[in-house]
């Protein structure tokens, strides 16, 4: 996987260190995933659900919304 949790809402709750997510640095804790290649994430297509149709070593585009942090 990625190696990220989210919660209900799609929101970022932790970060694995040695997981993609976490080395490439792209993702905060809080961060909120809004679509997975082009595909808006709501209750009627979950993360899991659109994550199973990507092949393995295959690219996706993920679109976050990062929480201000000010």
């Amino acid at each position: 996987g990625l190696g990220l949790s989210i919660d209900g809402l799609n929101k970022v709750t932790e970060i694995d260190d040695d997981s993609q997510a976490g080395r490439t640095g792209l993702f905060a804790v809080h961060d909120r995933l809004v679509s997975l290649n082009g595909q808006p994430l709501s209750s009627s297509s979950p993360l899991e659900e659109l994550l199973g149709a990507i092949e393995v070593g295959g690219t996706m585009s993920i679109e976050i919304a990062r929480v201000s942090r000010d």
